[in-house]
């Protein structure tokens, strides 16, 4: 399926609460009247992908953290790796 893959990295020159959390107001990756998505923390990265399965949008994304290693990112890329559409 057609597919678009994003990655975002907030670095430290982003607007933040004393205690270093992302305030999200400025980081939606997206808004619903429901609902959101935003970054949570300074030198969190994003891993977003946008699957078009048969004209509907699938959103599937990973967040790590700054300091995790590159572990979690791998493990993202095994559970993307391994989703079917049927």
């Amino acid at each position: 399926y057609p597919a678009k893959h994003v990655v975002l990295t907030f670095g430290k020159d982003a607007d933040c609460n004393a205690d270093g959390r992302l305030t999200g107001g400025e980081f939606y990756l997206w808004y619903a009247p429901s609902d959101a998505r935003y970054a949570t923390e300074l030198g969190s990265t994003y891993r977003v992908w946008i699957i078009d399965v048969n004209g509907v949008l699938v959103w599937i994304d990973g967040e790590t953290y700054k300091g995790a290693g590159p572990e979690p990112g791998l493990e993202i890329q095994q559970i993307i790796d391994s989703i079917q559409f049927e």
